[in-house]
């Protein structure tokens, strides 16, 4: 259970120190955000307006106050926009990590690295690329092209519009609702479900009996 995770964490590295952050910023139309998240979840979904919105919620286990302050700052966001151009970037900190909940415009595309923890996003007409670590991802509503390479965890891909090509290591797969060419290529661990596909599929598992 997470409360045994936490129980376990503060044992080992001593108890947990958080922080919250925000950020806002004007954001050209048509965009590309580029990501980097060594650790933490991120969520995205459109805003309601011309501008990006990013919540943090950055956590470092330390037993001193004084080293979770310094590490805390080290793990705030860093938000970088120039034209219709935005990065955003977080610090790999031992034992600390950000959750990322951001909104951008609807036509915004994205290219994102994340390290350990979970991907989702919804709603965006703009192209999605993802290349994840250890966790799950989840789009759903995307307009333009998805890729994703997977190192560990679910997948799963809903009312996309375009095509789809998903590559690496994942556990359970579950694909419906696809306009576009679908490509499943790599290893797939689990269970893979795949349904309601205007295109074609390509699929190919080296676990494939």
């Amino acid at each position: 259970s997470d409360d045994d995770d936490n129980n376990w964490s503060m044992r080992l590295w001593g108890p947990e120190h958080d922080a919250d952050h925000q950020l806002d910023q004007a954001f050209g139309a048509n965009g590309k955000l580029t990501i980097n998240n060594p650790h933490g979840d991120v969520s995205i979904s459109p805003s309601t307006d011309d501008r990006i919105h990013v919540s943090s919620h950055e956590t470092v286990h330390t037993s001193s106050d004084r080293e979770a302050d310094k590490q805390l700052e080290r793990l705030r966001p860093a938000l970088q926009v120039n034209g219709n151009e935005a990065t955003l970037s977080t610090a790999n900190v031992d034992r600390g990590g950000v959750d990322l909940t951001i909104q951008v415009p609807a036509n915004t595309s994205i290219s994102m690295k994340a390290g350990r923890g979970n991907i989702a996003v919804n709603g965006l007409n703009g192209t999605i690329g993802v290349d994840a670590g250890h966790g799950n991802v989840t789009l759903n509503k995307i307009g333009g092209a998805c890729t994703a390479r997977m190192s560990g965890g679910d997948f799963s891909a809903h009312a996309l519009t375009s095509t789809l090509a998903v590559s690496g290591r994942t556990e359970d797969a579950n694909v419906s609702d696809v306009t576009g060419k679908v490509t499943l290529d790599g290893d797939f661990l689990g269970e893979v479900n795949v349904s309601k596909l205007s295109g074609p599929l390509s699929f190919h598992s080296s676990r494939t009996a």
